[in-house]
């Protein structure tokens, strides 16, 4: 247990990383960095995480009591801060496809800078991303007041800073494609005045500064439109070749839908279900079962000094690769398998096989590499009761072959994976059950031969 508490200790900065991705990403990919950056680092974002989070270790998994600390740390606490931080971090992130940038950038191509970009340079005072006393009426300078302040925008709105330099160059691109449009295709004036209007008017009704309807508003548009629309300047470009195309009319159509959407549900419920990846990306980050590229290289080069128990033994094999995969999919599988009929796709990380059964990107990834990897799933608390569920259901039908269950080549994928649990179980385990019910006791030779090459290897 220490050596686990250690390296999960020793794996937080990478997590806080991971986290503030998922975050303003809304992605649950492993990425490489096990430092933090320094703007991460500066931030009050992530000031606020270590604070709370390491007094949340010592509890949650260092076993100290909550009184201890002098302050009671809920269970949900990570969910709690990242929810907290969620919107104003992805308004920063999103910038590129936020409304305030996107229309402040139209109105000043249409001639509107005068009039409308005082109002959204407004919004960003508000949110401190502009200097309250200066003046803005185009887009260059709202570009000079966000460079003035990008330094101290982390501690300012609890984000990381903003790529004003990115943003630069988009808008001299947009402005150079701009030169070479026909007429009509940019955004009518109205067009722009209506959508700003209706975008100040929704935020007042839900009681929401424009900033973060606006945030909420380009976290649809990323995940609605396809990649290549979310950027104005790439837009002009591409919008420049097809006659009759208006610029940034995909933005401006899926801001309209979203401020319906918005009417209807109300901003906490449309909030919830647009960042509910985000938040749950950051939050898994924490898990103590959740593996991370520190721990794996801390597992290869021995780090701890003592055999790993079994908390060291979920990190080190990536057991949550299943989880991931098993969500909103094992009661399906559970429903089928009862019905006695697999029809869906889930046979690799429900029942997994040994490693070398497949050639597919997905067999491998679901593949087992070894007999204490095999065990590890079983003693894990929920892998292992979801197997153990699976097989029972599997063995109370009464009257069907494995084949008339599964199908081929599945029936010969749960052969083989009875095999290998079977292995690792005896034979008073519903995995002996199984192969004595569909296989007549026959074990899976081929998973037998893996076994044995890949024990030799180890030796």
């Amino acid at each position: 247990m220490a050596s686990s508490i250690r390296r999960y200790l020793l794996s937080f900065p990478e997590r806080v990383v991971r986290s503030a991705l998922g975050l303003a990403a809304g992605v649950a990919r492993e990425i490489g960095a096990v430092a933090l950056p320094a703007g991460v680092r500066g931030s009050q974002l992530y000031q606020n995480m270590v604070d709370a989070t390491l007094r949340y270790l010592v509890e949650k998994v260092g076993g100290v009591e909550p009184g201890e600390l002098g302050v009671d740390i809920p269970d949900d606490f990570v969910a709690r801060r990242a929810a907290g931080n969620a919107v104003e971090v992805l308004g920063v992130v999103a910038f590129r496809a936020s409304p305030v940038w996107v229309l402040a950038a139209l109105a000043d191509l249409a001639g509107l800078g005068r009039h409308l970009i005082p109002e959204i340079a407004a919004s960003l005072k508000a949110r401190g991303l502009l200097e309250e006393s200066a003046e803005f009426t185009t887009v260059d300078q709202i570009l000079d007041g966000l460079e003035r302040t990008s330094g101290r925008l982390a501690s300012t709105i609890n984000a990381p800073p903003l790529d004003v330099a990115a943003l630069r160059e988009e808008w001299r691109a947009l402005k150079e494609d701009a030169r070479g449009l026909k007429p009509g295709r940019l955004p009518s004036t109205d067009t722009i005045r209506d959508l700003w209007g209706q975008l100040q008017a929704e935020s007042a009704r839900q009681g929401r500064s424009v900033f973060e309807t606006s945030s909420l508003l380009a976290v649809s548009a990323a995940r609605a439109i396809p990649r290549g629309m979310l950027r104005l300047g790439v837009s002009a470009g591409v919008g420049g070749a097809r006659s009759g195309q208006v610029l940034g009319a995909a933005l401006l159509d899926d801001y309209r839908r979203t401020l319906g959407e918005l009417r209807e549900v109300g901003y906490a419920a449309y909030a919830r279900r647009q960042l509910s990846p985000y938040v749950r990306a950051a939050v898994n980050q924490f898990s103590p079962s959740k593996s991370t590229l520190t721990e794996r290289i801390l597992n290869r080069v021995g780090f701890g000094g003592s055999a790993p128990d079994d908390a060291d033994r979920v990190v080190a094999y990536d057991l949550d690769r299943f989880l991931e995969a098993q969500e909103g999919v094992y009661a399906q599988a559970l429903e089928e398998l009862r019905a006695g009929q697999k029809v869906s796709h889930w046979m690799w990380f429900i029942f997994p096989q040994f490693d070398g059964l497949g050639m597919s990107e997905m067999s491998r990834r679901y593949a087992i590499k070894s007999l204490d990897e095999a065990g590890a799933y079983l003693r894990h608390p929920v892998l292992g009761a979801r197997l153990t569920a699976c097989t029972a259901a599997v063995n109370d039908l009464d009257g069907l072959t494995a084949r008339q269950i599964f199908g081929t080549p599945d029936d010969r994928k749960f052969r083989s994976s009875m095999t290998l649990f079977e292995l690792v179980s005896g034979p008073g385990s519903p995995f002996a059950s199984a192969l004595e019910k569909y296989f007549s006791r026959e074990r899976d030779a081929r998973t037998i031969e893996l076994v044995r090459r890949a024990a030799e290897g180890d030796r």
